[in-house]
Parts: structure tokens; sequence; C-alpha cells
């Protein structure tokens, strides 16, 4: 989301962002994308999934998970050893009609707070979901902290719906589909102790589903570093292995990278995953308009980045509503076109711009990256902007491709002053 607050007085406008892109947490974190949207989907997997209720027998949970009915740690049970630590929170058995990892909850009434941790098999990288809510009733704002030497923490911005969850990236989804959107965070612990932390910010809190995930194609981990690809020697071959280590041969290989027409591709060299992956991480997180009257066209920046593994390409879409105060937005500019100061109008495009000023960037590339703005985000010194289109898209596997926003707002000496305040999201799918 884009949550713009707008500030207009004597025709001036002020406008910070903070950005919370659809699949994508805040900051730099990266989430990992399957095409199924759920970690279980993973052959190459190893999870631990925990169903927060009341009691053991209310519903069957699937296969890899186990049920948590206010435990405390430490109870063994389904290969993982877990609990509550200190005061268990309360439980609660909902509703047998939806999934049956969202059937329950266990949760902390406003003003308290519960630890829930896991032993973890061994330190490095794993891929963490929560659903937060409640499947029969409406919820306050939901906050969730997750530790190890550092910290991971998620906020929303509004209660849960009847019926709907939040996953670990702020996202709302309905009980039906909120498996096949969920988006997983990879978090790396440096240790085996896994905490989650709900309740904190003053409401009451809630949660249905803990999930682990544990890439087993991971290759070799430590504290501190992490071997993504673990291939020794030379000629491409698998080579030898044992439980925990693999080693396979590398040097030698007569051709490596990327290679692709129109139809095909193939990934040359040594042993790499044949698993599709898309990377989106936000550079800066805010975008600020200084101010300004009906005679002057207000610019902002801001970026992000993708990098795309495996696959056919990708495609960014933005969404969302102008900024808007008391029933009066700024309109979206439904035609690409130059700025005009004076007539109320908001616009981006993803290219570098020397009018009104020089600001915005040409898509940047790191190694092998690929990618281009959209035609109609695509030309210098002008501007669009239709919620639900395409503002980017690259035609096959990618590095790092980093695009700058470019935002350009006016208004006219009508506008009414205000608080200005409105929600963009950005969604990026990559296609297979």
């Amino acid at each position: 989301m884009v949550n713009w607050s707008s500030l207009i007085r004597s025709c001036a406008l002020a406008v910070a962002g903070l950005f919370l892109f659809s699949l994508l947490a805040t900051g730099a974190a990266y989430i990992i994308i399957d095409s199924s949207g759920s970690a279980s989907a993973y052959s190459n997997y190893d999870n631990m999934c925990f169903d927060f209720r009341a009691t053991a027998g209310y519903v069957t949970d699937p296969a890899g998970c186990t049920y948590s009915v206010g435990d405390a740690y430490p109870q063994n049970r389904g290969g993982a050893t877990f609990g509550w630590t200190g005061t268990a929170p309360s439980s609660a058995n909902l509703s047998t009609s939806v999934d049956s990892r969202l059937a329950g909850i266990n949760f902390v009434n406003a003003g308290s707070s519960a630890t829930f941790e896991v032993n973890l098999p061994a330190p490095g990288t794993y891929y963490v979901g929560v659903a937060m809510g409640s499947a029969t009733s409406a919820e306050g704002n939901q906050f969730v902290s997750i530790n190890d030497n550092g910290a991971y923490s998620m906020s929303s911005s509004s209660g849960s719906t009847a019926g709907s969850f939040y996953d670990l990236t702020g996202h709302e989804y309905t009980a039906s589909n909120f498996f096949t959107n969920e988006a997983l965070v990879p978090l790396r612990f440096s240790s085996t102790t896994f905490k989650l932390t709900i309740g904190g910010n003053g409401m009451a809190n809630t949660l249905a589903n803990l999930t682990i995930a544990r890439d087993l194609n991971s290759g070799m981990d430590s504290a501190n570093y992490s071997l993504i690809e673990s291939d020794l020697g030379g000629g491409g071959l698998l080579n030898s292995s044992s439980a925990n280590y693999q080693s396979a041969l590398s040097t030698g290989d007569g051709a490596i990278g990327n290679s692709s027409s129109g139809n095909f591709q193939i990934n040359a060299g040594s042993q790499t995953t044949q698993d599709p992956r898309l990377a989106v991480s936000i550079n800066n997180t805010n975008a600020a308009f200084g101010l300004f009257g009906p005679a002057t066209t207000a610019t902002a920046t801001s970026s992000f980045s993708v990098i795309d593994y495996t696959s056919y390409g990708y495609a960014v879409q933005i969404g969302g509503n102008p900024p808007s105060y008391q029933g009066h937005t700024l309109p979206g500019m439904a035609t690409t076109a130059a700025p005009t100061p004076g007539t109320e109008q908001f616009g981006i495009n993803l290219v570098a711009n020397t009018s009104p000023t020089n600001f915005g960037a040409n898509p940047a590339y790191g190694p092998n990256g690929v990618g281009s703005a959209s035609a109609n985000y695509g030309t210098p010194n002008k501007f669009r902007y239709v919620s639900g289109e395409t503002i980017a898209t690259a035609p096959k596997s990618s590095g790092e491709t980093t695009y700058t926003i470019s935002y350009i707002a006016d208004v006219s000496s009508l506008t009414p002053g205000g608080q200005y305040t409105g929600g963009q999201y950005i969604i990026c799918t990559a296609t297979y």
C-alpha cells in the first residue's frame, strides 16, 4: 500500500507516503512466492505448521501440521518442540466450515502479550508465515514480533473483518483464499530458538496459524553465512553427498548463464535449483511532495527492485486511489501527457525526466537484469495514472532491476484545503 498523508493550505500541498507493497514486506525484506501461495506446496521444503485452537479433536489437522491448545513449552508433538512460555494465552474453537488451519485461535486480551517458542533444527534462513484474525468475528489491529538476536515485526493498519486474516506482511485475506495468497517472509536465525510474541500494542491479538519452512536446497548455512548453491569440483555432475552436505562438480563447465528465445530458455552451468522464485524489495519507503501552489507542479520519487528466477518474465501493476480529502480527489491522469500547473491531476512514470524539473531515473540493471517501463509510463516528461494498469514488464528471468517511480501532482486555485489521504498498492506477478 501507499498511504498518502497530504495537507493543502492556501493551495499548497505536502505529501508523505509509506509504501507497503503487495506481496512484500516493508524495508528491504524479501518474500518468496510460489505458484500456489502456500509454503506446503514446496516438495523440497521442511515445514513446521501449527494450528491454534482450544481442543485437539475439534478439527483434523492437514498433513505436516499439528495443533496447539495453549500448550506450555516444551511440548513435543508432530516432530516439533514448541509451546507458550510464561503466561499462556486464551484459546477458542470457532468454526469447522473453514480451512482446519484457521478453525480456532489462541489469543490475548488488550494490554496483554504472550510468547510462543519453537526449537529450530539448525540456525539458518526460514520462511515464516502467520494468520492473525478470526473465522467468526471482527478483530482489532493485529501486532506480532518474531525474535532471535534481531527482530521482525508486523502491525496491521486496521482491524480484520469477520472471516478474514492478516499475513506476516500486513495484508488481509478471507479464510477461503488466505493460503493461496499468503506470503512468507525469509528470516535468518543465528540460533535454534524461534520466539513469536502476539500483543503488546494495547489491543486484543489473535493467532490462528504459524508456518515455519526451511529450504532443503539452501545448501550450507551457519549463523553468519549461507552457500545457496554448494558445488565443488568440475563437470557439472553430482558427485557425493551425506545427510547434511553434498558436493557437485562445476569447474570446467563449457557454458554458463542464461540463454533464451521467444519460446524457450536454458540456465547452463553447475547444479542450480529448478524452483521459480520472485523477490521484490522497497528501497525507500517515503515519497514526499514539497509545498507548492497552482503555478507549480510538485514532484517526488520512490523506488523498488525486482529479481525473477526461472520464469518467462514478470509484470508489475499499480492500483489504488490518488490522494483525496472529504470526497475531493486529485484525479489520476487518464492519458499520458505533460503536467499542467493549475489543473488538478496526479500522475507517475518510471523514467528520467527533465520537466518540470530534473527528477526520476531510468530502470537500473544489476548483473543479468532486464525489464522496462510499460509504454504508457515510459515517456520522459509525460505522466499517467490509471489504477490496475501494468507499469513495468520483463520478458524473461532477470537479475536485479531497480525502478524509480516519479510522481507529479498539481492543484488549482479552487482545490479545497485539508489533510489529503489515499492508498495505492503494487503487485508483481511472474509468468510461467
